[in-house]
């Protein structure tokens, strides 16, 4: 509270009324800026790396994604249509997820609201979104129409960015690592199905013959669940998804994200190491 937006630097005031050094308090920078890079001493405890991957690897990544599908993929519940269902404690649930995660990882070791699924949940798919998080009332929202595999991965990545992480593909690789690392099936499918998505994307584009191989792998219930998936979008195309996208595009371009929209798909890097 002790930071004042129209100075866009702490209060000195206040400051002063709270006995609070200066010193103690980090510089503040705008949205989205690196505010350093991995140590070696870093990198060595998370097991992170700077280094980019190769080709090969990403279509190690790919096959690993369909494995943890196709694992899964029988022990989640599935509807007269064969379609993917969620339990309705989706929301706890998804706390519970972020509060395992933060057993191995000390650093998301924070309060998490409880994740709320939204009234207007036909005008966020309009808009071709999936959830929402409001830095201002710490809320997570989440879109409670879109196909149900979505779902787990969608709050927990909503929870991510309620944990401090504003980057798209960070929230999107602490959402997939709270997936796979859930006690709830429905959970581990949801996390390997868009890590399989992400991946497979990548190496679409930069390998199609491989890509071509590494889909041919996936259980045909899976592929049931991208194709509703693929039908459920189709419907809301057209002039408000693209000025929603416009607008999310220049909102994360603003806050220092150079590629934009484009930075969801940045989670690959992260899940190469």
């Amino acid at each position: 509270m002790a930071f004042d937006i129209h100075t866009l630097d702490y209060s000195e005031e206040i400051l002063s009324a709270a006995g609070v050094d200066r010193k103690l308090l980090s510089r503040p920078v705008p949205s989205g800026t690196a505010a350093g890079t991995v140590t070696p001493d870093a990198a060595e405890k998370t097991g992170l790396s700077t280094a980019g991957g190769t080709v090969d690897e990403l279509e190690a990544l790919c096959r690993e994604m369909v494995a943890g599908v196709n694992r899964y993929v029988d022990l989640v519940e599935r509807d007269e249509n064969g379609c993917c269902v969620v339990a309705d404690s989706l929301p706890e649930d998804a706390r519970a997820a972020m509060e395992k995660l933060a057993e191995t990882y000390t650093f998301l070791d924070v309060y998490y609201p409880r994740p709320k699924a939204i009234l207007w949940s036909e005008f966020l798919s309009y808009c071709n979104f999936t959830g929402i998080y409001s830095p201002f009332t710490g809320e997570c929202q989440y879109n409670r129409l879109i196909p149900a595999y979505n779902l787990p991965h969608t709050v927990c990545h909503e929870l991510g960015h309620a944990a401090g992480f504003e980057r798209e593909d960070e929230a999107n690789f602490i959402g997939f690592l709270a997936c796979v690392s859930a006690d709830d099936p429905g959970f581990a499918y949801s996390g390997y199905l868009l890590g399989y998505i992400y991946a497979t994307n990548a190496l679409y584009s930069a390998d199609y013959d491989r890509f071509v191989t590494a889909r041919k792998g996936l259980d045909p219930k899976a592929s049931h669940d991208l194709d509703v998936n693929t039908e459920y979008w189709s419907h809301y195309k057209g002039k408000v998804a693209e000025v929603s996208t416009s607008i999310n595009n220049n909102t994360l371009t603003f806050h220092g994200v150079e590629d934009g929209v484009q930075s969801y798909g940045r989670e690959i890097g992260r899940a190469h190491v």
